[in-house]
């Protein structure tokens, strides 16, 4: 038996089922497929926690990796939002992954605005190797 919290959950078997999900499952369909617009397992991580949190991951989550932090609640809905990507094949994926870069790059907006000495060019994908 893993990790558990006080309520009873299983962290462990949670972490361990988002990883097979994000870290495998979805890269290997997106692969066999050909035509997904995403296909690396970060790129999963980002789109499935930023959908998670309705903004960037990396503002409400603390600590590498990052689904390492999550509660046992935000494990089972990041786990829901995993399989509502491998259930719904491409049309979910796309959407999903739009609506995440949409949310970073109005955060980059948002930064450049209020900062004008801060990069123009601020990658969409930074700061996800602990995902």
């Amino acid at each position: 038996m893993g990790q558990q919290t006080l309520e009873g959950d299983d962290l462990t078997a949670l972490r361990e089922r988002y990883r097979r999900t994000v870290a495998s499952e979805l890269p290997e369909r997106a692969r066999r497929h050909g035509d997904w617009p995403i296909k690396a397992d970060h790129c999963f991580a980002r789109v499935v926690l930023d959908t998670l949190f309705e903004d960037v991951w990396d503002d409400h989550v603390d600590g590498s990796p990052a689904y390492e932090q999550l509660s046992a609640d935000e494990l089972r809905a990041a786990n829901e939002i995993a399989e509502r990507m491998l259930d719904g094949g491409r049309p979910t994926v796309e959407a999903l992954n739009r609506r995440s870069l949409e949310r970073r790059a109005a955060t980059s907006r948002s930064d450049r605005d209020s900062d004008p000495t801060e990069s123009a060019l601020l990658p969409l994908d930074g700061g996800l190797d602990g995902v």
